[in-house]
C-alpha cells in the first residue's frame, strides 16, 4: 500500500502508552474450557408452544362457523369451488376463509368469526388477499358486499379493527370498489 506524503503537524507517539499488560501464561490451564453444568440446571427445555391456549380455545369456537361458511361454497374472487377447479396446483382450489382485519395477532383473533370481516375465498387468492397494495382495505370490503350484503356492516368492522377511529374505511372508499369487483 502506497504511503500518503502528507506530513502530521504533531507526530504520532508511538508505544508510549499508560496501560500495563499482562502477558498471558502458555500453560495448559487456561486453554482448558470450563465444563458446562447440563444436568444441574433447574431451567427445562421446551418447545415452544405454536398457538396460546387462548386462541386455541377461539379458534375452536369459531371451527363450527367457519366450515359452514366453506361448504359448498365458492371462491368470491376468482368463482372456483371443489367441483369447479381453476387452478393447476390442486391445493391452491381448496376453499377458506380470509380475515381483512390482520393477517396475525390480535385483530384476526377478534375477526376470525365474524361475516362483517371475513371473505370466503381459494387458497391462491388468499395469498393474492395478503398485498394491501393491490387489495386495500375497502376493496376487500366491496368483495363482502357483493357476495355478501346481509354480514356486510362497515361500522363494525371499523370498530373491530380500531375503535378510536370509526371512519378509518368510508363507504365512499368501498362503493370506488364495487365496479372492480366481480
Amino acid at each position: 500500500m502506497k504511503r500518503s506524503p502528507l506530513k502530521r503537524k504533531t507526530p504520532l507517539k508511538r508505544g508510549t502508552s499508560q496501560l500495563k499488560r499482562t502477558p498471558l501464561k502458555r500453560g495448559e490451564s487456561q486453554l482448558k474450557r470450563s465444563p458446562l453444568n447440563r444436568g444441574d440446571s433447574e431451567l427445562k427445555r421446551s418447545p415452544l408452544k405454536k398457538e396460546s391456549a387462548k386462541h386455541k380455545a377461539r379458534r375452536e369456537e369459531a371451527r363450527e362457523w367457519r366450515k359452514s361458511r366453506t361448504e359448498g361454497s365458492s371462491c368470491w374472487i376468482c368463482g372456483t369451488s371443489e367441483k369447479k377447479r381453476k387452478h393447476p396446483i390442486r391445493e391452491h382450489n381448496n376453499i377458506c376463509v380470509h380475515e381483512i382485519a390482520g393477517a396475525w395477532g390480535a385483530n384476526r383473533q377478534k375477526a376470525i368469526d365474524k361475516g362483517h370481516s371475513t371473505i370466503v375465498c381459494c387458497w391462491k387468492c388468499n395469498l393474492d388477499l395478503e398485498d394491501r397494495s393491490v387489495w386495500p382495505e375497502a376493496r376487500q370490503l366491496a368483495v363482502i358486499l357483493k357476495h355478501a350484503p346481509d354480514d356486510y356492516d362497515l361500522v363494525a368492522h371499523n370498530s373491530l379493527v380500531n375503535d378510536n377511529a370509526p371512519n378509518r374505511v368510508t363507504q365512499c372508499e368501498v362503493l370506488d370498489f364495487m365496479p372492480s369487483v366481480e
